[in-house]
């Protein structure tokens, strides 16, 4: 365990329940965009985002999800995805898939249109222009398979226990979806998504389009309204490593909410879980890297813990599973 700090926390107002779930209090109404408050942007202000020089961008803004290959940037998550120096959008040379910029931050960084076409420009405020776009995207999941034969084969073979997994799908919060046997990871609220592949041999990581920009998966398989701390870990199988971990350990989970926030540069997820209810602990539950150790620098304000062993905790679970 690292620092010994108290966190300053808001309270929230709903969360919205799936089925037999229970509704959990964590994310402050004003932090529903803004506020209630609906973002804008006009038509100079897409055209601009579109234009914006991707490669400057994404080492200002998301310098810690990129690589530097010369005058390249490539995805960490994704490494087929390129974008160069000088030029806006990106290529896919996997799928020879080209996009714009807003395009780009949408699929893999998990932006809205809104967020993203505002951050592209600089200007993350609510805009009063004439002439505005008035856009509410709907989140798009995709579809279901007929089973998870694929989900339990791969998880499990990452050491997570089939029990967890039915808990999990149980409460709809992951499943196999059809066309590419991809892992999703929904959240509670509907509003953010995390993908990942089903394969050793093939890596991949994206977020469901429309996903919301500061959004994270989340669960807890106790009372969640008994809860008592959080940790933020960077990805949805890491959070459940995380959870396996320490019910391995013999430490209390009832009471702990496991969040994923789909990569360690998420400072605005971060920021956002930092004002969840009073009586919550978060604490950082990152990779044990460069990337996640300067996550914890410019979180001075939480604690944290990193994995005892390996890089990340699905690789310390891995390796605590033959113990037992």
């Amino acid at each position: 365990m690292g620092r010994k700090k108290n966190v300053t926390c808001g309270t929230l107002k709903q969360f919205y329940a799936i089925q037999n779930l229970v509704t959990m209090e964590l994310v402050i109404n004003v932090l529903q965009n803004g506020g209630n408050k609906t973002k804008y942007y006009n038509e100079e202000q897409f055209e601009t985002a579109k234009k914006v020089d991707l490669y400057d961008y994404l080492i200002r803004c998301h310098a810690n999800e990129v690589t530097k290959e010369g005058k390249s940037l490539y995805l960490n998550d994704n490494k087929s995805v390129y974008t160069k120096s000088g030029y806006s959008g990106f290529v896919d040379f996997a799928t020879n898939e080209t996009g714009n910029n807003i395009t780009f931050l949408m699929k893999y960084l998990g932006y809205g249109v809104i967020e993203a076409v505002l951050s592209l420009c600089g200007n993350g405020s609510t805009l009063d222009t004439v002439g505005r776009v008035k856009i509410k995207p709907k989140m798009e999941l995709p579809e279901r398979a007929e089973d998870n034969k694929r989900l339990f084969a791969y998880l499990c073979s990452r050491g997570i226990s089939a029990d967890t997994l039915y808990k999990l799908v149980g409460q709809k919060l992951l499943y196999q979806e059809k066309e590419h046997n991809n892992i999703v990871f929904v959240n509670h609220e509907c509003d953010w998504t995390e993908i990942r592949g089903s394969t050793t041999y093939k890596p991949y990581h994206s977020m469901a389009e429309n996903s919301r920009y500061d959004g994270f998966w989340w669960f807890c398989m106790g009372d969640v309204k008994a809860a008592e701390q959080l940790y933020i870990c960077e990805g949805s199988i890491d959070a459940i490593s995380l959870y396996e971990f320490q019910e391995l350990h013999g430490e209390p989970t009832d009471k702990t909410i496991y969040a994923s926030i789909g990569g360690v540069s998420k400072q605005a997820t971060i920021d956002r879980i930092k004002t969840l209810s009073k009586k919550l602990k978060v604490i950082l539950a990152v990779d044990n890297d460069k990337a996640g150790k300067k996550c914890i620098e410019s979180n001075s304000d939480l604690d944290y813990i990193l994995p005892p062993m390996g890089k990340d905790w699905n690789e310390a679970l891995q390796e605590l599973k033959p113990c037992y």
